[in-house]
């Protein structure tokens, strides 16, 4: 069975960077929300075509899946560091939740966790 590519012809590499495009589409479903983010939407942000877009990602559900860990690893994590310490107290719960409240302030969008489990509650049981 041939494929798409004619023999003895490679695939062209994508020439972005994946994780920046990662980044881009975090931020506009955060802004966005998932059901109002379309795919020219994110062609258009991401600077890419549709099969760029879905080479490297897959299809918008699993874009956003994507976008939602790594807003995990990179911003959600990465603040929860200093309550793993065992040595942490209450003080550090206290300034913790400050700094989380704080940062909530500064962020027009809000969690986008919070955000996505609210647009999809009940939908599906990945929420």
């Amino acid at each position: 069975m041939r494929g798409f590519i004619s023999e003895g012809r490679m695939a062209r590499k994508a020439n972005f960077c994946k994780q920046e495009k990662l980044e881009q589409a975090m931020m506009l479903f955060w802004s966005k929300g998932y059901a109002n983010t379309s795919i020219s939407d994110l062609t258009d942000t991401l600077a890419i075509n549709r099969f760029s877009l879905y080479n490297s990602f897959g299809d918008k559900e699993a874009l956003y899946y994507q976008a939602l860990d790594n807003y995990l690893t990179s911003v959600s994590f990465p603040k929860l560091e200093p309550l793993r310490d065992p040595e942490s107290g209450v003080d550090t719960l206290c300034q913790f939740l400050k700094a989380f409240a704080n940062k909530q302030k500064q962020d027009s969008c809000g969690c986008f966790i919070q955000n996505a489990v609210v647009e999809h509650a009940g939908e599906n049981e990945r929420y």
